[in-house]
């Protein structure tokens, strides 16, 4: 989150929270934190999302190629020769 934080527009930010840019500066200059309700509008600014534990991520290019692969290979299965 700090990478993103440090590349992210201060105004984007800034405007998400309702807050101002000298703020969104204190934040990523470790002078300030952030409060537990603003987190979620600040993931969302940042595009981020949190996830449970238990859930795996990979990049969506690469979830929907699979899904096809895996989709197309379900329908119309192929004996394999063993010889």
């Amino acid at each position: 989150m700090g990478e993103r934080l440090r590349n992210a527009k201060a105004t984007v930010v800034a405007d998400a929270l309702g807050k101002s840019d000298s703020w969104v500066d204190k934040v990523r200059n470790g002078e300030s934190g952030v409060l537990i309700h603003d987190i979620p509008a600040l993931l969302e600014a940042l595009g981020l999302k949190c996830v449970g534990n238990e859930k795996v991520c990979v990049d969506r290019d690469i979830y929907v190629s699979l899904k096809t692969i895996a989709g197309a290979a379900l329908e119309a299965p192929r004996k394999l020769d063993w010889e």
